[in-house]
């Protein structure tokens, strides 16, 4: 939970899978509207770690994006 006038940033990885879908944006995207917060949500780079996606995990996986967010509560 984010106090009034809060805010949370993450920079990470995203796993972007078949068909474009971001599974992080979207879980980001309902844990701000539960809180009543807004979601800034970008792609900075939108393909990294290439070599990951060899291994099985990632079979579902089209790229790997670093992605910068911040969910910010009004005050």
């Amino acid at each position: 939970m984010l106090e009034p006038g809060g805010r949370l940033l993450l920079y990470t990885g995203s796993a972007i899978l078949d068909g474009g879908r971001d599974e992080l944006r979207e879980g980001l995207a309902e844990l701000a509207a539960a809180e009543g917060a807004e979601l800034d949500y970008r792609e900075t780079d939108p393909d990294v770690f290439g070599e990951d996606l060899e291994r099985d995990v990632y079979a579902d996986v089209e790229r790997i994006a670093v992605v910068t967010a911040v969910i910010r509560k009004p005050a």
